[in-house]
């Protein structure tokens, strides 16, 4: 290859190769924004490296297997250094590079032996080494071997991944990741094209380039327009029913990731609703008024969704491993063998578009959907049911619920008294012990010395329960915090260092400093009461999310306490002939979903409330509809950017002014007036043509037509006409878009003016 031949391939490429790198650069930033750890400020230089790299190598003479291996010996040298830059500055360097060999076998083993990662550099540095060979693979595919989709697909769908769990605030990402591909797709085209002309020896001007261009366009916006209209997979339900075949395995691969990258920042805003195996104390909360449910019941109690066990230091998660069938042509199960708890049923109405879990006042005990639960079969102690009475952790409905879908669900309800709870003793249950006292190897000493502290001198576990409570609730409610350190134990940092948190602190401070005491305790999550109606239905919202503590107490099971002061304080009866009162006074919930239709009141938004493009529940305000206008606005102003840069794009280089003001001529004429100039014309033929076509634009067509000729086909040295073309290019150009508006104008103003003997209903002749 000639210095020529590689000066012009590279001009060729260059432009590609920029179009490639901003389309990985604008992943990693879309993943930045996203926020998912601590960290990810490497990740644009791990692109940038491979990306340049992999294209390098592909227009080099290197073979590809040297290529490969240089590519991966580099790779581990650049990730290690990045990663190492994450660790304490005041490690040296090799004492950095051991730490992040360390943490990276200790994940390792979680992966191999169970349990739960919290180590966000893992999650870093498996990123990194993902985005540095799949870029190198884009860049070598597609410069190599000129294979377009290797280049468009892999950033695509780690884009399409990443906004699918992002706040939707990220948006913007895929609308500049559609533009670049849009970009690299056209540019791609073009070269195909052009190579099979010249083969061909096909001489193809400038119109056959613009044709490639305004197709291509054409296709792209018609696909975005269609994808943003239709409706999704979500509000589609025989789609959805049809993708529910592959919802077992998925969700075993969330359950997995979750578990080996437990610490990660997650959002709550989302399709479907549904609580994963684990449970990250993580940073401030911002919650809406958006609806979940609405719960038909005898009386308001918290509704629970998910049971976590394990504390790792960062936060919880669910261990159980068994899985059992719940509701319909499901074996019935043994009662658990608790005293003093109520049968109580509720019917839960969904509000949330798609949903994934099963709400249920504590105890959950029997529903009336095929559902599936995550549970611990405990000893029959005597049950005469098919199956032995459980402990679960968490239900979910066989079929995903949508908007409108009605269930019933039975719970188990405690009405133990505080002097029944009092005299409940210690003897613990085997499994009870097993997964409900752990705690962290490395506690810190001063949470055992709070604990102690609280409960000195208390002679059995309740009282001990109420004071833990009682010292939390005295600590400020605060929904804006920072999530704690890395390094710092979540419950230690939030009782000493920050002194402020919302439930998810209370609820885990509260089990934690129970456990220490002895008392077993869990962590619960799920909703608050809610606001009810005259007719007895909590409307349950999205700010209504909570977390809250069990403590078991042997014969009574699992009894609720409230260490956040945001909350009330749950009502519990003195003594046994109170609650023998109450229990008698209790109403049950409807026999008949159906027969309570109008409680729960049609299906749809209530009188004032509006559904629709602005969401359910919400009026399009001034303020909002202005906010709509203006990102319509901002989107038309980047799509004419978008469309002016490609035409000037494919504009030939070195042209002289005349050559470029005919060009930019011929364009618009068929853009605005419908005239495309021939090949066998002579560029007065196609003024005299465009002339007629539009007069009021015909002197500054013939004045720039005269010029092309005179430079283009006169004698060397000739003179030009006086005159700037790009200035009679600019006249010809209003003038031509005046006479499009225009001939607009007077075809609209024919199709609605009314004939001279119409009659209106006056009676009078218009």
């Amino acid at each position: 290859m000639t210095d020529e031949e590689g000066l012009a391939r590279w001009r060729e490429l260059r432009l590609s190769f920029v179009l490639l790198l901003l389309i990985y650069l604008n992943l990693t930033w879309s993943i930045q924004g996203a926020r998912w750890a601590e960290g990810l400020h490497i990740l644009p230089w791990v692109v940038l490296g491979t990306v340049v790299l992999g294209f390098l190598l592909a227009i080099s003479r290197w073979p590809a297997h040297a290529a490969h291996g240089y590519i991966l010996f580099v790779g581990v040298i650049t990730n290690s250094l990045l990663l190492c830059a994450l660790v304490s500055p005041e490690l040296s360097w090799q004492d950095r590079l051991i730490e992040v060999g360390l943490r990276l076998y200790h994940w390792f083993m979680v992966l191999l032996g169970g349990g739960t990662s919290y180590d966000n550099l893992v999650f870093v540095a498996e990123l990194a080494l993902l985005l540095w060979i799949v870029g190198y693979v884009s860049a070598w595919q597609y410069f190599r071997h000129r294979r377009l989709w290797w280049a468009l697909f892999p950033p695509t769908a780690g884009l399409m991944f990443n906004l699918y769990y992002a706040p939707p605030e990220l948006l913007p990402y895929f609308m500049i990741h559609l533009g670049l591909c849009l970009l690299l797709l056209i540019r791609h085209r073009l070269h195909q094209r052009q190579g099979e002309w010249q083969k061909a020896r096909i001489l193809a001007g400038d119109e056959a380039r613009f044709d490639i261009i305004r197709d291509g366009l054409i296709i792209a916006l018609l696909a975005l327009f269609l994808a943003w209209t239709l409706p999704g997979a979500q509000q589609v339900k025989a789609l959805a029913r049809f993708g529910e075949r592959l919802e077992r395995p998925v969700r075993t691969v969330k359950e997995e990731w979750n578990r080996l990258f437990a610490s990660l920042q997650r959002y709550g805003r989302s399709q479907e609703l549904t609580f994963g195996p684990t449970k990250l104390l993580a940073g401030e909360v911002q919650l809406t008024d958006a609806p979940i449910a609405d719960i038909q019941a005898a009386e308001g109690r918290y509704w629970a969704a998910a049971v976590y066990d394990y504390y790792g230091g960062r936060g919880w998660a669910a261990t159980y491993t068994d899985r059992g069938p719940l509701g319909e042509n499901s074996s019935p199960m043994a009662e658990p063998p608790y005293r003093m708890r109520m049968k109580v049923e509720q019917v839960v109405r969904v509000r949330w578009p798609a949903m994934r879990i099963i709400l249920a006042a504590p105890l959950l005990y029997q529903v009336d959907i095929p559902a599936e639960a995550q549970l611990l079969y405990l000893p029959r102690e005597g049950a005469t049911a098919a199956r032995p009475p459980a402990d679960i952790q968490m239900a979910f409905p066989q079929h995903r619920l949508y908007e409108g879908d009605v269930y019933r669900v039975t719970s188990l309800v405690s009405a133990a008294d505080e002097e029944s709870l009092r005299a409940a003793g210690t003897d613990y249950p085997d499994w009870v012990r097993q997964y409900y006292l752990q705690l962290p190897q490395d506690v810190p000493r001063r949470l055992r010395w709070l604990a102690r502290f609280l409960t000195r001198g208390l002679t059995n576990n309740y009282d001990k329960a109420l004071a833990i409570e009682s010292f939390l609730r005295l600590i400020p409610y605060n929904e804006h915090v920072e999530a704690p350190p890395p390094t710092e134990d979540a419950v230690e940092y939030f009782i000493f260092m920050m002194r402020e948190g919302y439930c998810d602190y209370y609820a885990s401070a509260m089990v934690v400093l129970a456990r220490i005491a002895g008392i077993p305790a869990r962590f619960v999550q799920g909703y608050a009461v809610g606001e009810p109606d005259a007719n007895g239905v909590y409307h349950i919202l999205e700010r209504n999310g909570h977390a809250w503590a069990e403590l078991y107490f042997p014969g009574y099971g699992w009894i609720i306490f409230e260490p956040t002061p945001a909350q009330p304080l749950p009502v519990r009866y003195a003594n046994r002939a109170e609650a023998l009162i109450a229990e008698a006074e209790h109403r049950t919930a409807p026999t008949n979903p159906l027969e309570e239709e109008e409680k729960f009141g049609p299906d749809m938004p209530p009188m004032g409330e509006a559904a629709g493009p602005f969401g359910v529940g919400e009026l399009p305000t001034p303020a909002r509809v202005g906010a709509e206008i203006g990102i319509v606005l901002v989107g038309l102003a980047l799509l004419v950017g978008i469309l002016w840069g490609l035409w000037r794009l494919m504009e030939p280089r070195r042209l002289t002014p005349v050559e470029r003001a005919y060009l930019r001529l011929t364009r618009l004429a068929r853009v605005l007036a419908g005239v495309r100039a021939e090949p066998t014309w002579t560029p007065y033929e196609f003024a005299g043509t465009l002339a007629r076509r539009a007069p009021a634009a015909g002197g500054s067509v013939r004045a720039l037509a005269d010029m092309f000729v005179r430079q283009r086909y006169g004698p060397a040295g000739s003179a030009v006409a006086e005159g700037d073309p790009l200035e009679v290019w600019r006249q010809a150009s209003a003038e031509l878009l005046g006479a499009r508006i225009r001939e607009i104008y007077h075809r609209f103003m024919g199709l609605v003016r009314l004939p001279k003997d119409y009659a209106g209903s006056s009676g009078r002749v218009k």
